[in-house]
């Protein structure tokens, strides 16, 4: 399976670098031969082959809310899988409503005329008169 860096700031990755023995940079699969935790995402996948080459490791937490790992190659090597269920939920919900208004709007559409010179108008239609 493929795997990715997780996505946490240099600072961040120094520190916990610093004091623990986990995986933060998943790009080199060798790393978790001597993980002790590894953090996945959608850009860390976890597979049978992954889990079986890390002995050490005792546990696995997803940064979303689905997990990207093999459960059952976790549950068989008894490491436990977390996850984080409606962690990014707000984020979920902000970025719907934007793009209901990006497409009510027509924001793509106006963009592409003004960037090519083409004659525009207003086509978008007002979400609120004062009739």
């Amino acid at each position: 399976m493929a795997a990715s860096a997780a996505l946490l700031s240099s600072e961040i990755q120094s520190e916990l670098a610093a004091t623990s023995n986990l995986v933060l940079d998943p790009v080199r699969p060798a790393g978790l031969a001597a993980a002790d935790a590894a953090i996945a995402s959608w850009r860390l996948q976890l597979g049978p082959a992954e889990l079986e080459a890390a002995p050490r490791l005792r546990a696995i937490t997803h940064l979303g809310t689905g997990v990207h790992v093999d459960l059952a190659a976790a549950t068989r090597l008894n490491i436990p899988v977390f996850n984080n269920p409606g962690y990014n939920a707000p984020a979920v919900a902000e970025h719907t409503i934007a793009l209901m208004l990006a497409a009510v709007k027509r924001v793509a559409h106006s963009d592409r005329l003004v960037r090519t010179g083409a004659h525009w108008e207003v086509l978008a239609p007002e979400l609120h008169t004062s009739e």
